[in-house]
């Protein structure tokens, strides 16, 4: 930090940063194990934190009720959607070498490990005076706003007597109220934590002038432009000063190592993203375990000189196609999935290896059918559009039943044994499904389009259509061998019933799997209105439609004053 920065006021109405949810297309499980990928797509529902200096009447009035604020910055926090969202906290300054993340009756401990976290780096880079000084007599007041799509709406839209569909729920009041305790509330697997302690990393950064508005958007402002050289590569560093501590934060708020796709979608936006080695952060999680405090010293070196190893590579969806997500309100326990499936794999680490390596390389071929239509845009944007328009006038089912994809593993390379026991799983799991019933006519007709020379863009889409599906059935070999439902027999009748809409390109359910939500990839307008139509008249489950798109950006600042 500069000294300009160090010495400059906070703005008088405080700063606003916003950070986007997440659905994870590929790489579930996988993404855990720094060799592998996933893929990340930022949604345009987005957490909101505020943060300013307090006024002194409501400074004067926590005082009051909270006793003393002597030896450290006050900061009340306030989460209107929540009956308890409220809180107050004090933060040590100078902090000692450890600081505590004290349990609350009220509170967050995403916020609170944020809040210390944050703190510690700013006072080892500014003093403590200095960042008492900043932070203002009376001290900070946060807050925490998100957008209706992080949490189930059904119990509102219930209460509304409106119906569960997508123009009821976009009548609802923007940061609509929970009517809920904030461990109770029912979540729709959009990442709320991760975009909750990147936007409040990012805006506390931002507030004390560590880092630049500007460094918000930095990857989509700077890719293809022509752009200071120095002035990009500082708002790079910035940037991934954010990324960092939001990490770490993250990660000492849920006692472990994750694979911080979540947050690092939060940060930059869609990508495809590889973990960084969890090394890094191995001390930080140990001593918050054994003791229940974070090393402040160690903290400050695993963000101004860790070596974090992660892989980013910028990604958009492209043009023409629309990602959806319908919730199912029962939710998933992510951790115990995990938890459950890394057991498997210690139990038979050769059959798990094998399976890992088969999903990688349909994993690979998804992302990589997804950039040839970006390439395939940018090369004839005509030819794109007529096949977007032939693929979006047949039904998935349909396309996938003229060119048959044998749900099988085969290759020289491939060990047999192992081979030949996912092959039998595959197609003993395959063997009640639904098949599409088309006439020998109409087979050879999608055939033909499937295979024309002159229509690549067709041949790519309807290839992207089986690569998910391929996805699909090896997730259901690795759900039945690590008896997890990852993919619940429920979820995939669902998906199943997706594809008979006319522009589907892909389905599936995103992340850890189980009972979060499912995703839906389609072609046209009326391929959107055909899944929303299947989610309407689903009985055997609760299918509420999300309401958000693809985000073009990450992370987003605006100084108020």
């Amino acid at each position: 930090m500069t000294s300009a920065q160090a010495a400059a006021q906070p703005p008088a109405s405080g700063v606003s940063v916003s950070a986007p949810g997440k659905v994870l297309l590929t790489g579930g499980y996988l993404v855990l194990d720094p060799r592998f990928s996933g893929l990340v797509v930022a949604t345009d529902a987005r957490f909101v934190v505020h943060v300013a200096a307090e006024s002194e009447s409501d400074a004067a009035a926590a005082a009051a009720a909270a006793g003393t604020s002597e030896g450290g910055v006050r900061v009340r926090v306030r989460s209107p959607q929540f009956i308890d969202g409220a809180w107050d906290r004090t933060i040590a300054l100078p902090g000692s070498r450890v600081a505590g993340v004290p349990p609350h009756a009220a509170g967050n401990v995403f916020v609170d490990t944020a809040l210390e976290c944050v703190f510690a780096v700013l006072e080892r880079r500014m003093g403590p005076a200095a960042l008492a000084a900043a932070a203002g007599p009376c001290g900070l007041r946060i807050t925490v706003n998100a957008d209706n799509d992080f949490y189930s709406q059904t119990d509102d839209l219930d209460r509304r007597g409106l119906p569960h569909t997508a123009d009821a729920l976009a009548s609802l009041p923007q940061f609509n109220a929970t009517h809920t305790r904030i461990a109770d509330v029912k979540k729709t697997g959009l990442g709320s934590s991760a975009a909750m302690t990147t936007s409040l990393c990012a805006a506390l950064l931002v507030f004390f002038g560590a880092v630049e508005p500007a460094a918000m958007s930095v990857l989509v402002r700077d890719a293809g432009a022509d752009v200071d050289a120095a002035i990009a590569a500082a708002h790079r560093a910035q940037l991934d000063l954010v990324y960092r501590i939001a990490q770490i934060s993250h990660c000492l708020a849920q006692r472990n190592s994750g694979s911080g796709f979540d947050v690092s979608s939060a940060a930059v936006g869609s990508h495809e993203y590889t973990r960084y080695d969890p090394v890094v952060l191995d001390s930080l999680v140990r001593t918050i375990k054994e003791t229940g405090q974070i090393d402040a010293d160690a903290l400050y070196e695993a963000v101004e000189r860790g070596t974090w190893t992660q892989r980013i590579t910028p990604f958009k969806m492209p043009p023409g196609l629309s990602l959806m997500l319908g919730d199912v309100s029962v939710g998933t326990n992510t951790v115990k999935f995990v938890s459950k499936v890394l057991r498997w794999r210690a139990e038979e680490p050769e059959l798990g290896e094998f399976l890992w390596q088969q999903l990688n390389r349909a994993n690979t071929r998804a992302v990589t059918a997804l950039k040839r239509l970006n390439a395939l845009h940018a090369a004839d944007a005509v030819e794109y559009a007529a096949s977007l328009e032939l693929f979006a006038a047949v039904p998935a089912s349909h396309w996938a039943a003229a060119i048959p994809r044998t749900a099988s593993i085969d290759g020289a390379g491939a060990d047999a044994a192992l081979r030949d026991l996912v092959n039998e799983r595959l197609a003993a799991l395959a063997s009640g499904d639904k098949a599409a019933n088309i006439d020998q006519g109409e087979a050879l007709r999608l055939a033909a389009l499937a295979h024309d020379a002159s229509k690549p863009t067709l041949a790519c889409l309807v290839d992207t259509l089986g690569i998910f599906g391929d996805i699909r059935s090896l997730l259901r070999v690795v759900s039945d061998r690590a008896q997890v439902p990852i993919t619940p027999p429920e979820q995939l009748r669902l998906i199943d019933a997706c594809h008979d809409v006319a522009g589907l390109l892909a389905a599936g359910i995103p992340g850890a799997g189980g009972y979060d939500a499912i995703f839906c990839i389609v072609v046209s307008d009326e391929a959107k209105r055909g899944v929303q139509r299947v989610w309407s008249a689903w009985t055997e489950t609760a299918v509420m439609p999300l309401l958000q798109n693809e985000a073009k950006f990450g992370l987003h600042a605006e100084i108020h004053g």
